[in-house]
């Protein structure tokens, strides 16, 4: 999908769709592959969520059965790390303001429990009315 729109935008259609399939015949384009592979850098290495990566996946015209095949890959505890460390390295010196930090983190698809656990075991403390 992604190829096909980049490829529209030098070629007619008809062109573009005829190139996807060569390239899918000769084995060039593989979804799964490329799935497993940019969801391994969203999390690893971008410290995403699923949640995030998901959606990211999603915009990039990816299969939805493909995309949780690749995020039942990781479990709840790879985000809870990717989390802690996120805190550390982005969010640390912010924590004069933890509501804010708690809201940035909010929106990158981490939940509010998942949020509040990572911060006590950093022992960093949280106003409990947010």
């Amino acid at each position: 999908s992604e190829l096909y729109t980049k490829l529209c935008r030098s070629f007619d259609s008809d062109c573009a769709d005829a190139a996807c399939d060569k390239m899918e015949e000769y084995g060039l384009v593989n979804d799964e592959e490329y799935c497993k592979a940019k969801t391994e850098y969203l999390i690893n290495v971008k410290k995403c969520s699923l949640g995030e990566t998901r959606a990211k996946l999603l915009t990039l015209g990816i299969n939805k059965d493909i995309i949780e095949s690749c995020i039942d890959l990781y479990n709840k505890d790879d985000e809870a790390e990717n989390l802690r460390v996120l805190i550390e390295k982005k969010y640390l010196h912010k924590l004069d303001q933890p509501q804010k930090v708690i809201a940035a983190l909010m929106r990158k698809g981490f939940g509010y429990y998942e949020i509040k656990s990572a911060l006590n075991d950093l022992q960093i403390e949280t106003e409990d009315d947010y």
